[in-house]
Parts: structure tokens; sequence; C-alpha cells
């Protein structure tokens, strides 16, 4: 009695609680790849929705002294709009600062919010076809539920890294990437801007590129 009791709960689970879940968690997604924007959707008015939401603004400043300052606004997964303020090291304490802007109509791309975004779009698509995966044979359910929730389980902790970790590139690849390109006055050549995220956050760096010491090995 017991054990029929047991299969009979754990078939109720399998046919009722499984998809119910599954269903709320794409939910839960669709929502959350909205604020990537990774496609855009039609609102009532006909407009594009990312081209009617504003972006969000961020602040940034060094602390103590005001070497970095900036107002940047990202849309999506994109920075539309910088404005940073550069106290570059000249020898000069009251050195004026550089002053520049991202160009009207260029985009700098955070590839860790793309990246993930594309993994919350794959996990989406993977719940979109569970129906059709578990079927309806409810011995097989239950593994195939296991196998599903695997794949989510790599996708999403591959999502939530993309936010956590910042990009390794080096300062080379930076430099061929080239996205400070788009910003007007030209930053001197031996500075570099990098916009990254690490641990959520959004980070504006300034690099200072310069030849390496001689050794005086031949």
């Amino acid at each position: 009695m017991e054990i029929s009791a047991q299969v009979q709960e754990r078939e109720w689970l399998i046919k009722s609680e499984v998809p119910l879940t599954l269903n709320q968690l794409k939910l839960s997604l669709e929502r959350s790849l909205s604020l990537f924007k990774m496609g855009s959707k039609k609102s009532g008015n006909g407009k594009d929705d990312a081209a009617s939401s504003k972006p969000g603004k961020y602040v940034f400043s060094t602390p103590h002294q005001e070497v970095i300052k900036a107002v940047v606004a990202v849309d999506g997964h994109r920075i539309v709009h910088a404005d940073v303020s550069l106290r570059l090291p000249s020898g000069k304490s009251n050195a004026a600062p550089v002053l520049t802007s991202l160009r009207e109509n260029v985009v700098w791309p955070l590839i860790q919010l793309r990246t993930c975004g594309q993994c919350v779009t794959r996990a989406i698509k993977v719940l979109q076809d569970a129906p059709a995966l578990l079927g309806s044979d409810v011995k097989c359910h239950g593994d195939a539920a296991c196998m599903l929730m695997q794949q989510l389980e790599v996708l999403l902790s591959k999502a939530v890294d993309s936010l956590m970790i910042p990009d390794q590139w080096s300062l080379s690849e930076q430099a061929r990437l080239n996205y400070q390109a788009g910003m007007r006055p030209l930053v001197p050549d031996d500075f570099m801007i990098v916009f990254y995220i690490h641990c959520s956050r959004l980070v504006a760096a300034v690099y200072t590129i310069g030849a390496a010491p001689a050794s005086g090995m031949k």
C-alpha cells in the first residue's frame, strides 16, 4: 500500500508539478532576457521596445583622487553614450583633464552581457522544447527531466559566471578590438579605456601603455 502511494505521488509530481515549475522558470527567464534586449519587439505604438525605453545611467569616479570620472549610459548589452574625464599623469599636479565622449550612433558592446543573454536565450529554447523531450511515458519522464535540468544548470551557470568574472583579454587583444576608436576626441595612444563586468558591476578602467624597461641582457 505504501509503495503504491509513493508511485502515485511520483507520477503526480512528474506529470503536474514538473511541467508547472518548468513553465514558471521559462517565464522568469523571458523577463530576465528582456533586460538584455537581445532582439527588439514591437510595442503597441509600432515602435521598437529597445528604442522606446531609456538607457540606464552609471556614474564612475576614482576614490580620493578624481583621476577618472565618467557618466555612461547602457542600453541592453551596449554602452550607447559615455562622457569620460581623465587626469593623465604629466608631472604637473594641476594638469587639465582630458575630456572625451563616445560619438553619437556609435555603441560599445559589453561582450559579457551579450554572452549572458545568449545563454539565457538557449535556456529558454530548452524549456520550450521540454514537452516534446519529456513525452507522455511517466517511466521515461523522470530521466528526461533530470537530463533537461542538467542542461539548464550548465547554461545558467555560464550565464552567471559571465557576469561575475571579467573577460581575461590581453591589452593587445583590447587594442585589436579598439572600441575606444569611437571616442572623440581620441584618447592618447599610450592610454586605453576599457569597460567590463566584474562581480555583477560595471567597471571603467584606464591602462597606461609604455615600453618595458631595458633589462640589460643580450
